[in-house]
């Protein structure tokens, strides 16, 4: 039973103990999983990542970074290791799933980022009505997508238009609407059940609606601070820089999106021309890490942008903790809104 009404310190002063527990769960069902006990020490590891995987993801609040996690596991573990990944799920949520607790609300917040990782071994949560009253974008996003899927473009925009001029922020349309509702257009996509023209469809009708939103956007005081925001290369899933972007821009910042396909030569040269305090650099493609370090050399080693301070965030930085440290980055973030919180501990606005 946990007590603590500050969950998040929780997981992360008792991420070991949690990890040993998680490991005696499955122990006492060991009867249906062959060999645990030749895997002990790897297994105690894994319970331990996906512990710490769920803090990152309740910090953030972004379910999408334990999911995330997850898929990556799943595809990345020794194959010994691979059938214990949906029974520590389990016991995690067997762990959290708790009632009466101070901490009710961020439980029920760390049972969905768990619900949302058994969705991606394929099998549904053990309590699927509590965890839903967690979420009440749900019915939302699932209209949404079903509109896409249809091929009903107006009926999806208008849609979101409805929510907004009903009061809803565009920074909860953005954040578990919009970008939720792509994550699933791509799931999709991996699985062959819509084909890649049909995920591009619903990317473009995504960006229509996000342009639609911009007369909701572009209404804040300015602060005197300058954004640059780009997505490397020849990279094609540029709306999450884009959401970075605009979110910047309802926190009252002066904001420039160059997109994708924009060479590095020019990406310096709007950051000067700009006077930008902060570049942030979208990288979806681990191949293309190469570019964004390249960038970050360009910047550093001009004398009118050196200083200027880079964030970056992606699929790449998710997968592997620090990998932004080591290509020489100032800030990460995990989502837009993660985007925000990085830039006000640096910029104080």
């Amino acid at each position: 039973m946990i007590e603590s009404p500050n969950f998040i310190t929780f997981l992360n002063e008792n991420r070991f103990q949690l990890a040993h527990r998680l490991v005696e769960k499955i122990g006492d069902q060991s009867n249906t999983i062959a060999a645990i006990d030749d895997f002990q020490p790897q297994i105690q590891k894994l319970a331990f990542e996906l512990v710490d995987h769920l803090a990152d993801a309740v910090a953030s609040d972004n379910r999408r970074v334990f999911a995330n996690f997850v898929i990556w596991l799943n595809l990345t573990i020794q194959p010994e290791l691979k059938d214990f990944i949906k029974p520590i799920l389990i016991a995690m949520q067997d762990e959290f799933n708790q009632d009466g607790t101070d901490a009710e609300d961020v439980n029920l917040f760390a049972l969905s980022c768990i619900e949302e990782g058994l969705s991606e071994m394929g099998i549904q949560s053990c309590s699927p009505q509590k965890i839903r009253t967690v979420n009440k974008f749900d019915e939302i996003r699932r209209q949404y997508v079903d509109h896409l899927l249809a091929g009903e473009k107006q009926k999806a925009i208008d849609g979101i238009l409805k929510q907004v001029k009903g009061g809803m922020s565009v920074k909860d349309i953005y954040l578990h609407v919009l970008q939720e509702a792509l994550y699933k257009i791509g799931r999709l996509w991996q699985e062959n059940k819509i084909t890649v023209a049909k995920e591009h469809y619903c990317t473009a009708v995504t960006q229509l609606a996000i342009s639609q939103l911009y007369p909701y956007i572009f209404t804040t005081n300015k602060n005197g601070l300058n954004l640059v925001a780009v997505c490397v290369g020849g990279e094609v899933h540029e709306i999450g820089v884009r959401m970075v972007a605009d979110f910047f821009e309802m926190e009252g910042w002066n904001t420039w999106y160059l997109g994708s396909n924009t060479p590095a030569e020019s990406i310096i040269d709007s950051v000067i021309e700009n006077k930008t305090d902060l570049l942030a650099i979208s990288c979806t493609i681990s191949l293309h890490i190469r570019r964004v370090i390249s960038i970050i050399r360009m910047l550093r080693s001009n004398p009118e942008s050196k200083d200027v301070c880079v964030m970056v965030g992606g699929q790449p930085f998710n997968q592997i903790p620090n990998l932004w440290k080591e290509i020489g980055a100032d800030l990460y973030a995990s989502n837009a809104q993660d985007a925000i919180e990085a830039a006000r501990s640096r910029f104080h606005f």
